[in-house]
């Protein structure tokens, strides 16, 4: 899924925002994160874990400009992320993300 953000706050860094919006987007508890890159933009990858279905969700964080946006994809009951048939189709998703 991808779905646009709300926009920056003024005077907020991309690295505050970011580090905001890994905990106030999904609530679920953070796996792991690590910032990257996404077509010279930046970006941060975090992996949440589902304690109730025991499942995995992944977003990624993209900035552009005053904007953010996420790709996400959710994982399915006792199954971790890296195993699904689509989180191939995720990865190319946010590979290839182009905002204008």
């Amino acid at each position: 899924m991808v779905e646009r953000l709300a926009e920056r706050p003024v005077g907020r860094s991309a690295a505050d925002w970011l580090n905001d919006t890994k905990r106030s987007a999904n609530l679920n508890p953070i796996l792991s994160a690590h910032t990257t890159s996404v077509n010279g933009r930046v970006a941060l990858r975090v992996r949440y874990g589902n304690p109730g279905s025991d499942s995995e969700m992944e977003a990624t964080y993209l900035v552009n400009g005053s904007r953010m946006f996420a790709v996400s994809i959710a994982g399915e009951p006792h199954a971790k992320l890296n195993d699904l048939s689509t989180y191939p189709i995720y990865e190319r998703m946010v590979k290839t993300f182009v905002a204008k």
